[in-house]
């Protein structure tokens, strides 16, 4: 598992690294560029997330373009649970075992009570914090469960209720803005909302033929690349001290388009498909 996970994420996060570097040089003043040396350790060894808060950074304020890896913070998370999760599993699975899918219900209401309580009294920590958005990996756990499982939750209307889920998740997308404090029991709502479309998700509905078409399917495809390039892209084009326009806009996605299915297709491909034989 360990292994797929490193050949998926490392290679193409080292690639954006590596040419990222370069812009930082010549665009940010020697002591951003100083941070940015920091912030790329943080983002190989996965401790950004602690790194930011660490270093006073409010995601979402105007000096983002100083900060062109502000983004590795979730990755950092998912990599930190990658490594306390199966500890703790190791350690209450005896108590677990017989009521699975209940206990882990409950222990994901415990961690979104904590969240918000968290959140409330520090809003970064509560925005970085492994443990702050634990709640949200163990909602995708409670999910795979009941996939494995096929434990399928049935309702009335359950029909309907992807539609449901994506209106959520675009409702989210209108309506929260950088003043929108997460997690909070606002982000339970788009978080749902992909609950609702995984598992209740039937192939003649209308919300499962538009997440599958071609378009879509090709960006889901892409998405990882997508993620990591687009944030210093847009972060160094802030650093030219000017607002960005529509235009600007649409340059700069079109130009992190062009580096993703590049990063895709001739660094994340070629290392997915490396087959590695057991060591004896």
């Amino acid at each position: 598992f360990y292994e797929r996970r490193i050949r998926r994420l490392l290679p193409a996060l080292l690639v954006v690294l590596f040419f990222s570097v370069f812009f930082a040089y010549f665009l940010l003043l020697p002591v951003q560029f100083k941070t940015y040396l920091k912030s790329i350790v943080s983002s190989i060894f996965f401790y950004s997330n602690f790194y930011f808060h660490y270093s006073g950074q409010a995601y979402g304020e105007a000096i983002l373009s100083s900060k062109p890896l502000l983004h590795t913070w979730s990755l950092a998370v998912e990599e930190q649970f990658y490594i306390l999760f199966p500890l703790f599993f190791v350690l209450f699975y005896r108590f677990i075992e017989k009521n699975l899918i209940q206990s882990f219900a409950i222990i994901l209401v415990l961690f979104f009570v904590a969240a918000i309580l968290i959140t409330g009294s520090n809003n970064s920590f509560g925005f970085y914090s492994n443990f702050s958005r634990m709640w949200e990996i163990l909602f995708g756990s409670l999910l795979a469960i009941l996939e494995i499982k096929e434990k399928r939750i049935s309702f009335k209307f359950e029909k309907f209720l992807p539609n449901l889920g994506f209106v959520l998740i675009i409702l989210s997308l209108v309506f929260f803005d950088n003043d929108t404090i997460h997690p909070s029991y606002l982000t339970f709502f788009p978080i749902l909302g992909v609950f609702l479309i995984i598992h209740f998700i039937e192939s003649n509905n209308l919300i499962f033929k538009f997440l599958t078409n071609r378009i879509i399917s090709k960006i889901g495809i892409w998405s990882y690349s997508l993620y990591l390039w687009h944030f210093p892209i847009f972060a160094f084009a802030r650093n030219r001290g000017k607002s960005l326009s529509d235009f600007d806009k649409l340059e700069l996605l079109a130009l992190t388009l062009i580096f993703s299915i590049l990063s895709f297709y001739l660094v994340e491909k070629p290392f997915r498909k490396i087959q590695y034989k057991d060591v004896k």
